[in-house]
């Protein structure tokens, strides 16, 4: 087989969002940056184009993306065919409760009843129709976290297990990931300084996937049934995400503050392998996925 030749055609910044087919690509100093200094650059477009043969294929990609950060990969692979800054930190929004719900199924177990508190309630959102009494078994909670984003279910979920307690396994967690560019402050993500970078985050989503394969069961799902142990009523659960219901999606988490803008991390099938794509800072995430996915279709 012929090495891959890669050329990229269309070169518009320095800070360009790099399209890789085949080997390592060389790259220069890596640029962690702090949140003030990695600010959006404004209504600025990066392209890249790519061509790449071999025995096998002929690829041709040109995406553009007005974000502050992406990449895209087969799942459980340490290689980017399309990134920009892949190590720069951002505020990742609701994006944490990924990692919420890895450690409150480690650490408090899916059938733990939960009391949601008023403090719980006093959550910024309405998310998931919870109430301050009502009791649930923590899956329960950890689906509306998924499906709705629900800062409610995330504090009555660490609540249970101590809310210092449990930011600290969040970040423990983080550490024996290797994801050594993230920070949590909190179990929400509604503060700007819960950040991370597409590269971590692709750590989260691969221990996820090998491990917690429910989870993303759970966030593909249309609806869903939750059950207030307390009144015995069940409360209906309406997914969010706009693509739920595709045929190729495995399954994601959306993420939004103002601060953030637009994060979404998406998983599909494509050519019968999990391509994961993480968008950070988007001003249209859904858009942005769509003209990414382009690449492997």
């Amino acid at each position: 087989m012929r090495a891959p030749i890669v050329v990229f055609v269309v070169v518009i910044s320095l800070s360009l969002l790099m399209v890789k087919v085949g080997g390592e690509q060389k790259r220069g100093e890596v640029d962690v940056v702090g949140f003030e200094e990695a600010a959006p650059l404004g209504n600025v477009s990066y392209q890249a184009g790519v061509v790449a043969s071999d025995s096998d294929s002929n690829v041709y990609c040109s995406p553009e993306f007005n974000g502050q950060s992406a990449i895209m990969r087969y799942i459980n692979e340490n290689f980017n065919f399309i990134e920009r800054k892949p190590v720069n930190r951002w505020p990742i929004a609701s994006l944490t409760k990924l990692m919420t719900a890895v450690v409150a199924l480690e650490k408090i177990g899916p059938e733990k009843t939960i009391l949601v508190s008023e403090n719980a309630i006093n959550s910024e959102g309405t998310a998931g129709n919870l109430s301050p009494g009502e009791i649930y078994i923590a899956l329960d909670l950890i689906k509306a976290m998924l499906l709705t984003s629900s800062n409610d279910a995330a504090v009555a979920l660490a609540e249970a297990y101590g809310t210092e307690n449990f930011v600290r396994e969040m970040n423990e967690k983080a550490g024996e990931l290797g994801m050594l560019q993230t920070i949590f402050f909190e179990p929400t993500g509604l503060s700007f300084l819960n950040q991370s970078t597409p590269n971590d985050l692709a750590k989260l989503v691969n221990y996820i996937y090998a491990n917690y394969p429910e989870i993303f069961g759970i966030s593909r799902q249309k609806e869903s049934l939750i059950l207030d142990l307390e009144t015995n009523q069940a409360k209906r659960l309406v997914n969010a995400n706009q693509f739920v219901g595709r045929s190729d999606f495995i399954g994601g988490k959306t993420g939004f503050i103002d601060e953030s803008k637009q994060n979404l991390i998406s998983l599909f099938n494509k050519n019968d392998r999990p391509v994961l794509l993480i968008i950070l800072g988007s001003s249209d995430r859904y858009k942005e996925t769509e003209e990414l996915l382009k690449c492997v279709e």
